[in-house]
Parts: C-alpha cells; structure tokens; sequence
C-alpha cells in the first residue's frame, strides 16, 4: 500500500508484473473503487485507467511516477457519496375513450 496525503490506495497482483490499483477508501463491492491497471513492461510501466478523467492508457519510466499520477487522480476524484434515490414522479395510466 502506497500512502497519499490524504488518500490510499491498494495494490493487489493480477499477474506475473502486474497489479490491479484500488481506492482503499471506498468499499469493496463498490465499482468505484478500482481506479487503474498497471503493468511493468521491459523499458516503461503501464497504466490502463478504470477511473477519472484519464482516458487511454499511460506509459510512464517507472512505477513511482505511475503510482503517483494514480494518487493524483483518486485525489481529484472524491469518493461516491451514498444518497437515497431520487423520486421518479408517477403518473396513472392512460385511459382509452374509444367508443
């Protein structure tokens, strides 16, 4: 686990040289909560983003840099917030004249 000034983040290994980047403070079973992929290649470190406004994937020269560009976008992401739902108005069915 990596630390942010405010944030963390969790780090779990998908394969051989890579992890998958989750938002440690969002729940579980959240689908907020993964934010990247990362993946170590021979000469660059891989981003594939799940989160933010980053769109595409992102080559960086090493895994600190990566890892700090993902602290940057869970910082400038909040967490969702839980609300109840918004109220759909309702209407009664449509009456037919015919006749």
């Amino acid at each position: 686990m990596r630390e942010n000034s405010h944030r963390h983040f969790d780090l779990a290994k998908v394969g051989d040289r890579a992890w998958r980047v989750s938002d440690a403070l969002i729940a579980e079973e959240h689908p907020s909560r993964v934010v990247a992929f990362i993946e170590c290649h021979d000469e660059q470190v891989e981003v594939v983003w799940v989160r933010g406004s980053t769109s595409g994937p992102r080559m960086f020269p090493a895994l600190d840099q990566a890892l700090d560009a993902v602290s940057e976008v869970i910082a400038a992401d909040p967490p969702p917030v839980s609300r109840r739902p918004i109220p759909i108005a309702h209407f009664p069915p449509r009456v037919s004249r015919a006749g």
